[in-house]
């Protein structure tokens, strides 16, 4: 089955269909490759139809432009490199996606919430200690 994400005012109504398709990772193929995903864990439609992932396999957050089939690493290393610094991430899990493109993702094995300005290389601890 298909789930279509439809927005009103801003609310995600969902709408069951009998077909499916694909709109992010290449079905069958894991890996960090722009196109692929490694256990795929949240997902955040922002107000553009910008799709956000966090892919918890390979330790980043993807975003996904409207249409597009290849995503672009936001948050941790597109090269899937786990670790415990500013700019990694360790199996993210959750994501918020503020208006303004800001993000706050939920980095499981390190026990905090990192916080992403739009466009940045780096993130910050918003909560948690690491421990």
């Amino acid at each position: 089955m298909k789930i279509s994400i439809i927005l009103i005012d801003r609310v995600a109504w969902l709408r069951w269909n009998r077909t499916a398709t694909t709109v992010a990772g290449i079905t069958n193929s894991l890996g960090t490759s722009p196109s692929q995903l490694n256990t795929p864990w949240d997902l955040v439609v922002d107000w553009s139809y910008t799709l956000y992932v966090t892919d918890r396999g390979a330790h980043r957050v993807q975003k996904f432009l409207r249409g597009q089939k290849n995503a672009s690493t936001i948050a941790g290393q597109a090269n899937g490199i786990a670790g415990s610094t500013p700019n990694t991430l360790y199996e993210p899990t959750g994501i918020f996606v503020h208006d303004n493109g800001d993000i706050y993702v939920a980095d499981r094995n390190n026990y905090r919430v990192q916080y992403w300005s739009n466009g940045s290389s780096t993130g910050e601890t918003f909560a948690g200690n690491g421990e």
